[in-house]
């Protein structure tokens, strides 16, 4: 007798140890699945399933509650053959007060059905035994998880705890999905008004180039009356000044109209690139000619350092030489005198950071999650470099500084003014032609780098 009692408590002592193992495998098979999905509806169908299949009950669902109306819908559900299905069905919390009552504090009940009403809130018979659990997500309780079995022992304790921790991560995947939802229904209206905002200054800027090249025609023939007549000659003159401010301000006005044009082609992929091989150390000093005069009278310093032996880089001409233009534009516009401004090129070892082939603007480039990129041999490339000294950019300010109209504050010694767009076209027509510009200030240097790839 006293060896069969040993053997049987070894047994049930067996059985339970198996079935914490098997519940602890279902457990961590659920927690991968809905913990990996950012689906609401495949994260419960498949808590539904599972739960079913490894408690082998005959039929789980989840409800969704609507705590405005006081109903719970039952979205998804997983039955056994034979069983009529639920899916869809409202149902009133007050027809269960004392069910729901209990749910809603986030605690889970156990119980058996002994009548039946016409007000039933599942499909159930007789005799069977439902185990009902709480989905909570804070602030409250926003669903619960319904599980039937034909079972006069019901449900033990440990099939109760596995049935609670399932309804935890539940809901912890659904508010991440949630979370996941409602950024992505942000992005989309952000995207929308970003399009509509492009929109309207695409339009704009369509209308207003042609007043404003007609105001800068007008002024250039009122120049040459007033020339004609005498009332220009003298530097004093207030007419002079007058007429200097008109012809300034069209110029920059057809500059930011030229500029919003730009981007708008560059955004909607109108910009063809035509690669041609071109041969840095003879082509930079073309367009620093242009610059000469203002250098002189700003006494600023220039140092060039290219190799001779530089190979050639294959870019697109007119975007590259619209790059560097505006690059030096700032750089002798903001530098003080006495200043240096250095432009040097060279071949480094530097990967340029690609996501993917250009896409459509506004279309997102989505990787697998938790999955790490093979890594890649760090490719050559050239890097463009512009530098000027005696100019500081605060972190702050070199974070925003390629953003739309941003102008970094008391930077403009001389007031020569601006559009507050060229920077930000600049690093679109550098995306443009596959490459990548970074800028860093430090220790009284500020220097903008142009990487593109070899090939």
């Amino acid at each position: 007798m006293v060896e069969a009692h040993l053997e049987q408590q070894v047994q049930e002592r067996t059985a339970q140890l198996q079935q914490a193992l098997d519940f602890e495998a279902l457990l961590k098979r659920i927690t991968e699945k809905v913990r990996d999905s950012l689906d609401e509806s495949q994260i419960l169908q498949t808590a539904v399933e599972e739960l079913t299949t490894g408690l082998n009950t005959t039929s789980c669902d989840t409800g969704l509650y609507d705590l405005n109306l006081a109903t719970s819908t039952i979205a998804y559900e997983s039955i056994q053959a034979g069983v009529p299905s639920a899916q869809g069905r409202v149902v009133y919390m007050e027809d269960e007060e004392a069910i729901y009552s209990r749910l809603l504090s986030g605690k889970a009940i156990q119980f058996c059905w002994i009548r039946s009403t016409e007000k039933t809130l599942r499909p159930r018979s007789e005799g069977s035994t439902t185990l009902a659990c709480p989905l909570i997500n804070e602030p409250g309780v926003i669903g619960d998880i319904w599980l039937y079995r034909v079972d006069e022992n019901g449900f033990g304790a440990a099939e109760v705890r596995l049935v609670q921790q399932v309804a935890n991560q539940c809901a912890i995947a659904i508010r991440q999905a949630r979370l996941y939802t409602a950024v992505q229904q942000q992005v989309t209206e952000l995207e929308s008004l970003n399009q509509v905002k492009d929109d309207f200054l695409n339009a704009v800027s369509h209308e207003l180039r042609t007043p404003i090249c007609s105001i800068k025609m007008a002024s250039q023939l009122l120049e040459i009356r007033l020339n004609g007549a005498g009332l220009l000659e003298t530097d004093g003159e207030p007419i002079k000044r007058y007429l200097q401010i008109l012809q300034s301000e069209c110029d920059r006005e057809i500059s930011l109209i030229n500029n919003m044009l730009d981007l708008s082609r560059l955004d909607a992929q109108m910009e063809p690139i035509h690669q041609t091989p071109i041969k840095l150390q003879d082509w930079i000093p073309h367009l620093l000619e242009p610059f000469a005069a203002q250098r002189q009278k700003q006494q600023q310093q220039l140092v060039v350092d290219i190799p001779i032996d530089l190979s050639p880089v294959v870019s697109d001409l007119a975007s590259l030489g619209r790059v560097l233009t505006e690059l030096l534009n700032n750089a002798f516009k903001y530098t003080p005198a006495h200043e240096t401004i250095k432009v040097s090129a060279s071949i480094e070892s530097r990967e340029i950071p690609r996501l993917s082939e250009p896409t459509v603007p506004g279309q997102k480039t989505q990787f697998p999650p938790n999955k790490p990129r093979k890594s890649q041999p760090t490719p050559t490339v050239f890097a463009i470099r512009i530098s000027n000294s005696g100019v500081k950019i605060l972190p702050s300010q070199q974070a925003r500084i390629f953003d739309k109209f941003y102008r970094v504050p008391n930077a403009d010694l001389w007031k020569h003014g601006g559009t507050g767009l060229g920077l930000a076209l600049v690093k679109r027509m550098v995306t443009h032609i596959g490459g990548e510009i970074q800028v860093l200030s430090q220790q009284s240097w500020t220097t903008f780098t142009v990487y593109l790839p070899l090939t």
